[in-house]
């Protein structure tokens, strides 16, 4: 009987998923568009603002030529590296995802035997992980791109804004990485916490042993 309903759950689970994980992209790609237009930006928009780093840093290799020209080189790379990697990490995010689905009947299929029960729970949270993480990365992006279009003075203290703009990137690619590890987090505690109140109960519901009169 375990094996004809884990089978049945492959199977139907596997529809149901595939139905739930295309609306919830559409959700977070809608609500990735409102964020981009809450914040007043277009495509176009972002380019101008990368476009101003390299403005800010033509006035530096004018007021110092020498250095400059290393911090231009050392700015300039590390903005490719960021760039490179964001568009890397939203390849592996969708390729991640096909992989998900076509693994659903697996996860599904491991109900039916209590060791492998928690195969599910494993599964929805790597896909959910996936799916939410795209809407991190775009608040993340639109903040480190704020930070990349400070203006940059004569004075090399400015350049530091920039700086963390770029960093901001880099930690915006590994959005999906950060969101399964938090609710990776969320869930070990509510399991604690669910294992701890299950335990309290069976402890309170236990029988007290009596001990029996003794027989002369």
């Amino acid at each position: 009987s375990r094996a004809v309903l884990g089978a049945a759950k492959a199977v139907l689970g596997s529809f149901v998923v595939i139905t739930l994980t295309a609306t919830a992209l559409e959700i977070v790609d809608q609500l990735c568009i409102g964020a981009v237009q809450a914040a007043g930006e277009t495509t176009e928009t972002m380019g101008d603002k990368i476009a101003l780093l390299t403005a800010g840093l033509t006035t530096i290799n004018i007021a110092a030529p020498g250095v400059g020209a290393i911090v231009t080189i050392f700015l300039a790379g590390l903005m490719i590296c960021a760039v490179a990697i964001v568009w890397f990490s939203l390849l592996i995010r969708k390729a991640l995802l096909l992989v998900a689905i076509v693994l659903a009947p697996i996860a599904f299929a491991g109900a039916a035997w209590d060791v492998t029960r928690g195969w599910i729970g494993k599964w929805a949270a790597f896909v959910v992980a996936l799916i939410i993480s795209k809407l991190v990365l775009v608040v993340v992006f639109l903040i480190a791109i704020t930070q990349v279009s400070t203006p940059i003075e004569a004075d090399l203290s400015s350049v530091t804004e920039p700086i963390s703009g770029i960093v901001l990137l880099f930690i915006a690619a590994f959005a999906p990485y950060m969101v399964y590890r938090f609710i990776s987090f969320l869930g070990f505690d509510l399991y604690h916490a669910m294992g701890s109140e299950q335990e309290a109960k069976s402890a309170v519901n236990r029988p007290v042993p009596v001990p029996s009169k003794l027989q002369s």
